[in-house]
């Protein structure tokens, strides 16, 4: 696929986790989720960064034409369905990437967009 012959693709967000890169905090997603939906979905893809301090879902959803969760090595935490955290509980957590998803999803269907 060419992307230069089709310049009016729908543009799909991918949502990003916060992973620590040396000394410092990235912005990160795996490869092969970007990858298969440009290649098989025909789309043009946008990393949507796990800053909600910095930008809200609100703001970048009128701009996308769909969204994907991609997996992740983080866990949802425990507080976002309900469950206190046990002492066992699944980690590592990513409370920037959570923040941002369940926003991005709930404007997204606000928007009656995928």
């Amino acid at each position: 696929m060419n992307a230069s012959k089709t310049p009016s693709r729908p543009v799909l967000g991918v949502t990003c986790c916060t992973r620590r890169m040396g000394t410092e905090l990235g912005q990160a997603v795996i490869n092969r989720y970007v990858a298969a939906a440009m290649q098989w979905g025909d789309v043009a893809a946008l990393l949507v960064p796990a800053l909600p301090e910095l930008m809200s879902a609100r703001e970048v959803a009128p701009r996308l034409d769909g969204v994907l969760l991609t997996g992740s090595p983080s866990n949802v935490e425990p507080g976002r369905y309900g469950e206190a955290e046990a002492p066992d509980a699944e980690g590592p957590y990513d409370p920037a990437r959570d923040a941002m998803s369940f926003a991005l999803i709930e404007a997204m269907l606000d928007l009656g967009k995928p």
